[in-house]
């Protein structure tokens, strides 16, 4: 057997492409001992791969087939050795691995015609004497640098950002490797005429509909975890509603029976009971039931941790909203509101401020609260502190957003001088 110097350069240019795609994955235990040995092993198997068929003399379609099947052949070698290495279903590797397979190619195709134009390789085979093989070399060590840095800024980091690969089907990934694997193999079966133009433009289109096909799949999966959550809040709602409905009237009896006692007791004693029933008692009116229920379900934190919440205005003004509606989207603004001011040391800044205003066909709503470190937005939306949740960032604020949209409204978020402020808006439709 005869070891290909072209089979382990190609390897290694496939491995580096694929790695712009996977970058972001999770890595097994000893990642950096795993790629050594999974990509040094195989790649010396991947050089013992035949190039051709020798001294058989065959058709040129099936020096053609053998040659395709030669490449797959490299794509699953490496995409074994890449699984072996990254913490990540087979199915997403491989999607993965298909991206990069593809811009590998791209490159290729792109160094041709670069070379068509400039005869960059002749120049180094007649100044240098070279032969064709080793000034190939050079040549893709001189430009695939070049187009990788492209790919990934293009492809790669917008794979990272979104965790396109990470949340999508199985499904998706298999259609996504099969189109890349189908793309390449036209481009083996097509005349010399105009065929690495061809090779160019079928990479870009199959690595395009890859981030798209998994960025609409990412999209559903959102959007699926996300009903879930407001259907989860619309029965966390409905508990809340009747155990505070309960509670008032439980402590509407306690004041009667206190009232018939107060001649019973010692004066401390009363003080005492009155104390501990005002800390369930001690309700905010905001002239809206569904907020007046969403304050109250978290009256005790505010209260055991000093934290100082104003609501200014009328909260009847946005009667126009479902109740589910109104409560997941103060739920989650206030949720937010008392996280922030909880990581606060200084008590004095543990405040937040609700005004809800209503300017003629508009209700605007504005919640502040201080808050420490930097807030970083992506899409409108504040990238989530949480390590479980990276890959899914936000989902509580997506879900304010789907909300405000539903009632033709909008959601902005900034920060100044360590505030955290929310704005929404809408259209008064009781105006």
């Amino acid at each position: 057997m005869i070891f290909s110097w072209s089979n382990f350069v190609t390897f290694y240019e496939v491995i580096i492409a694929e790695l712009i795609f996977l970058y972001s994955f999770p890595r097994r235990k000893l990642f950096w001992l795993r790629i050594v040995l999974a990509v040094g092993i195989v790649s010396v198997i991947a050089a013992f791969i035949p190039e051709g068929f020798g001294e058989i003399v065959v058709s040129k379609e099936w020096e053609l087939f053998y040659r395709f099947l030669r490449y797959v052949l490299l794509f699953v070698l490496s995409s074994v050795s890449m699984f072996l290495c990254f913490d990540a279903s087979l199915s997403s590797v491989l999607s993965a691995c298909a991206s990069g397979y593809a811009l590998q190619h791209l490159a290729n195709k792109t160094t041709n015609v670069i070379n068509g134009y400039a005869n960059i390789q002749e120049a180094l085979m007649n100044t240098y004497g070279l032969d064709w093989k080793n000034s190939r070399f050079i040549l893709e060590g001189i430009f695939f640098p070049v187009i990788y840095l492209v790919g990934f800024i293009v492809f790669g980091r917008a794979a990272a950002k979104y965790g396109i690969y990470k949340n999508s089907s199985s499904g998706t990934n298999i259609l996504s490797v099969a189109m890349i694997i189908v793309c390449i193999g036209l481009n083996r079966f097509t005349g010399n005429e105009g065929r690495t133009y061809y090779a160019i433009a079928l990479c870009i289109f199959a690595l395009l509909v890859q981030i798209i096909l998994h960025h609409a799949t990412d999209l559903k999966t959102e959007n699926q975890i996300i009903l879930r959550i407001m259907e989860n809040e619309r029965k966390h709602y409905n508990r809340s509603k009747e155990a505070i409905d309960l509670i008032n009237i439980k402590l509407h009896d306690l004041k009667k029976k206190l009232n018939s006692l107060s001649d019973k007791l010692l004066p401390s004693e009363i003080e005492e009971i009155k104390k501990t029933v005002g800390v369930y008692n001690n309700k905010i009116q905001t002239g809206n039931e569904v907020l007046d229920v969403v304050f109250a379900e978290r009256s005790s934190v505010i209260n055991e941790n000093e934290i100082k919440l104003t609501v200014l205005g009328d909260g009847n003004a946005l009667s126009f909203m479902s109740s589910m509606d109104l409560y997941s989207l103060f739920s989650n603004a206030v949720d937010n509101a008392i996280e922030a001011v909880l990581k606060l040391e200084d008590r004095e800044k543990r405040v937040i401020s609700l005004v809800i205003e209503t300017r003629g066909d508009f209700i605007n709503i504005n919640m502040t609260n201080y808050f420490n470190g930097e807030l970083n937005i992506l899409e409108g939306i504040p990238l989530t502190t949480k390590t479980q949740e990276k890959g899914h960032h936000g989902f509580g604020v997506k879900s304010m957003k789907l909300v405000a949209e539903k009632y033709g409204g909008s959601i902005d978020i900034h920060s100044s001088n360590d505030k955290y402020y929310l704005d929404m808006f809408f259209m008064n439709s009781a105006s």
